[in-house]
């Protein structure tokens, strides 16, 4: 029995397995798991979870150590195994795992996908393929029969593995960390209870109870990296140290420790420190967010130079990949593949805190940096957010001769100098329901107090240029377009005014403009154009409202 005193005040006990680790041969392996699931509180009594099964020596174990702790730990167990076709004895697992569950009394869920189509169709290794496969599969499983735990077999072997692999190609403490004993993926709570074992611990449980399990013959072949390090690097390195697996567990568990630690400061400066681009001061009379949604952080996160500066390098790397996660994760299209920040491009980052306002920086994934205003964001580069953002069409809407002609007569009604009637019929209304707006025609007199989504045109002019286009559109800015800002001394580049009014570069394309055939009316929200306008003191006038719909 494994005291509980090897659990020291303050650890995470969902992750600590440092007191359960590689131990030899005290009491069966059974009893082992059971005290390891019950003190680190992994798996809590009457839990219901499904076992990940292969066939092979290490899943086979799980499902038969589970079966064991059944009773104990009032568990409901299912069992799921993917047929990946790329053997010919592939089937022979399939049955294999089918017959064991059934002679457990277990429910076994079983799906034959030909992997290697799926590779080719969608441009992935086999092995991405299919890992995506398995979990999609397992996933569907837990939903339909709310299963919330999914149990994988991984072993220390696999963490010992892992760390190696790590170490030779270059890592930080988070990669040494490897393999956790809990983590969560797309929702789903994965557990891997078996890293406290050895493969060769498993497979003599096996044998004592005489069951037999599959072998993957291709698991004995030093053709790819984890293969090489299998068969060849690890047997080198027992010769050295006879417990080499559970040496470089103990690392890993230890680098889990630091980077739980780092995260939960990491987190605490995050609260502190982070601004939203979606929250960030809005330029003056910046209505036209009524018509742009986006999630917070979809189009980036920013620190303050000052603050970013006080700060250890050692948090600022792990900002950084907080920041990373949380502006993908909002992006309303997921980028497929994340891959993570190494150590060029925190080096990158790190030159980069002392770079001038203006200056920009590529990242992985899609992302850059950029200096403004002293505050350095992390976003989608340019290109990926004009990818991401929802289609915005032009949207034109032919109006009738007789909407023209209720325009007329309604500025005629504008002479009067006060509000129509409503019930009169005094207002026209037209929808552009693919940018959420419709626009209000009115007869009635320039309100004394501004009214961001609300302009006052000068008919005679406006619907001169109707009665030639016979047409509205609401359309995203285009290359070249110009502009007469009211208020301004001419026309100028609509780019250059939005500068002008520091509109977020993520915005801009986003901003809904009026447009009467090839005149802009009205950046929506923002500001109008000159001509357009009606003059101070003017009777003859028409206001034209903007609402969301």
């Amino acid at each position: 029995m494994v005291a509980s005193s090897t659990l020291a005040p303050g650890t995470n006990k969902a992750q600590n397995y440092l007191g359960f680790f590689c131990i030899p041969d005290m009491s069966s392996l059974a009893t082992r798991l059971e005290n390891f699931l019950q003190l680190s509180q992994l798996l809590p009594k009457g839990s219901r979870c499904l076992a990940a099964i292969s066939g092979g020596s290490d899943s086979t174990a799980l499902l038969c150590l589970l079966h064991e702790l059944q009773p104990v730990l009032n568990l409901t167990i299912y069992a799921a195994h993917l047929d990946h076709q790329l053997r010919p004895e592939s089937g022979e697992d399939r049955r294999h795992t089918e017959n064991l569950c059934h002679s457990l009394g277990i429910t076994c869920l079983s799906k034959v996908v030909a992997v290697d189509k799926v590779a080719t169709a969608k441009g992935l290794s086999l092995e991405e393929a299919g890992r995506s496969e398995r979990y999609a599969f397992f996933a569907q499983v837990q939903k339909e029969y709310d299963l919330p735990f999914l149990l994988t077999a991984h072993t220390a072997d696999d963490l010992a593995e892992t760390v190696l692999m790590r170490l030779i190609n270059g890592t930080g403490v988070a990669g040494l960390g490897a393999i956790r004993a809990k983590s969560v993926r797309h929702g789903s709570i994965l557990l891997r209870p078996l890293l406290i074992f050895t493969k060769d611990q498993l497979c003599q449980y096996l044998l004592q109870k005489g069951q037999t399990w599959r072998e993957d013959y291709t698991n004995h072949i030093a053709d790819a990296p984890r293969t090489k390090v299998r068969l060849e690097l690890l047997p080198l390195l027992k010769k050295w140290n006879g417990r080499i697996v559970a040496s470089l567990g103990r690392l890993a568990q230890s680098a889990q420790e630091d980077e739980d630690y780092f995260r939960q400061q990491v987190e605490k400066l995050w609260a502190e420190g982070a601004i939203y681009a979606s929250a960030s001061p809005p330029p003056p009379l910046a209505a036209y967010r009524a018509f742009i949604s986006a999630p917070q952080n979809a189009h980036g996160v920013g620190f303050k130079r000052d603050w970013l500066a006080a700060l250890p390098i050692a948090l600022r790397k792990r900002l950084w990949r907080l920041a990373q996660d949380k502006v993908l994760s909002a992006l309303p299209s997921k980028v497929d593949k994340v891959w993570p920040l190494e150590s060029c491009h925190y080096a990158a980052l790190e030159a980069f805190t002392t770079a001038a306002n203006g200056k920009l920086l590529p990242l992985v994934n899609n992302l850059q940096a950029r200096w403004q205003q002293d505050i350095l964001w992390l976003e989608p580069s340019l290109n990926f957010q004009e990818a991401l953002q929802e289609e915005l069409p032009t949207q034109t809407v032919e109006l009738t001769a007789a909407q023209i002609e209720f325009l007329h007569n309604l500025s005629v009604f504008a002479l009067k100098n006060e509000a129509v009637d409503v019930a009169q019929s005094s207002t026209l209304e037209l929808s552009f329901p693919w940018r959420h707006m419709k626009l209000t025609f009115m007869a009635e007199p320039i309100s004394q107090r501004p009214e961001p989504l609300k302009i006052w045109i000068d008919p005679e002019h406006f619907l001169a240029e109707l009665d030639r286009n016979r047409s509205l559109s609401v359309r995203s800015r285009l290359p070249g377009d110009r502009f007469f800002p009211a208020g301004g001394q001419g026309t100028q580049k609509l780019k250059k005014y939005l500068l002008s009014c520091q509109v977020p570069q993520n915005e801009r394309d986003l901003l809904p403009l009026l447009c009467c055939g090839p005149h802009l009316v009205w950046v929506v929200g923002l500001k109008a154009d000159q001509t357009f306008l009606a003059k101070p003191g003017q009777t003859k006038v028409i206001s034209i409202q903007a609402s969301p719909i």
